[in-house]
């Protein structure tokens, strides 16, 4: 399968992020902006969920693109309640709304993955 140069952002950003966020939430327990490691995590997601609403090969808009949609969410409701104290739930918000956007970038992320590898006889097609 040809990947496009969007793609190959996609993929590079997506798969750094991933790798990134299970670090920070390994050693540190949840992701902020606070910290350099956390911000490339949140900017690299959002490209990554930007881009995928750019990827059209499977067909229409579909459930990649939906979650890509709800990661920009809650990449926003994250930044929201680390700006903002909103009703003293604002950490709690904030550690749901990251972690929810790594679960959302897995999601697509471990089906591609399936429909690509092992190269003979890929999972997702088999």
């Amino acid at each position: 399968m040809e990947i496009s140069f969007i793609g190959w952002i996609h993929t590079i950003l997506g798969t750094l992020a991933i790798l990134i966020a299970i670090f920070i939430i390994a050693t540190q327990g949840f992701i902020t902006v606070k910290n350099s490691l956390g911000k490339f995590y949140l900017i690299a997601t959002a490209i990554t969920a930007a881009t995928a609403l750019m990827l059209y090969k499977n067909g229409g808009f579909n459930l990649a693109h939906l979650l890509a949609v709800f990661t920009l969410i809650a990449i926003f409701l994250g930044l929201a309640s680390e700006k903002y104290n909103i009703l003293g739930i604002s950490k709690y918000l904030q550690a749901m709304s990251y972690t929810g956007s790594v679960l959302f970038h897995l999601i697509p992320g471990i089906a591609e993955v399936n429909k690509r590898l092992p190269l003979d006889n890929p999972m997702g097609l088999s």
